[in-house]
């Protein structure tokens, strides 16, 4: 597990600012909008289920999984959540924050499944070229350039340069004035090791 040897210098809030809540929804917005254009473009039942699932996720295993755990649970949290999680579900008897991190793979497909389809194509493409490569590498060059969706492929990387702006944010300025900083499993991969060995 890879160490988080970060220190914040920076007095945990109470409350987040509103500024911190709309830019990491501003950000969630523009993921979850290239996200369903992959997904529907793909299949649209599928986009309709994945809509679906986010929902489920974002609002029910999110709180279940951590912010009934949280220091924030009633409270206005970076996320915005901590209020109105607090008048849905109950607080945590168990306090062990990174307790239920394990779980975190059930929101994996929320990514895995946009980052695949949009690379379809890509992957097409490629395969297009190198079945011209015996006829020559200008051939094979062609064909992969002409198989290449140039708008699929800019929001790919839209997709993955938008996923990591909004971590180097939300770390930034989430993560270093949260009261969950020292035992996050988010911010801190080595505390989840840590639980494993005491165990």
């Amino acid at each position: 597990m890879r160490k988080n040897k970060e220190k914040s210098t920076h007095p945990a809030l109470d409350r987040f600012p509103f500024s911190t809540i709309i830019t990491r929804w501003l950000f969630l917005g523009a993921e979850l909008g290239i996200a369903l254009y992959f997904v529907f473009d793909f299949k649209f039942d599928l986009g309709l289920l994945f809509i679906i699932y986010a929902l489920i996720c974002g609002t029910v295993l999110l709180p279940l999984f951590r912010c009934v755990k949280c220091h924030y649970y009633g409270k206005l949290c970076n996320f915005g959540w901590g209020v109105w999680v607090s008048r849905i579900f109950p607080k945590s008897d168990n306090t062990e924050f990174s307790s239920a991190h394990g779980l975190s793979f059930l929101f994996w497909p929320l990514r895995i499944l946009p980052i695949g389809f949009g690379s379809i194509q890509v992957v097409g493409a490629v395969k297009f070229g190198l079945e011209k490569i015996s006829e020559g590498l200008t051939a094979a060059y062609t064909v992969f350039i002409d198989s290449l969706d140039f708008f699929d492929l800019g929001a790919l990387a839209a997709y993955l340069i938008i996923i990591y702006l909004h971590r180097i944010y939300y770390r930034s300025r989430s993560c270093s004035r949260c009261h969950q900083l020292k035992i996050c499993p988010v911010y801190n991969y080595e505390i989840i090791s840590d639980d494993t060995k005491e165990s």
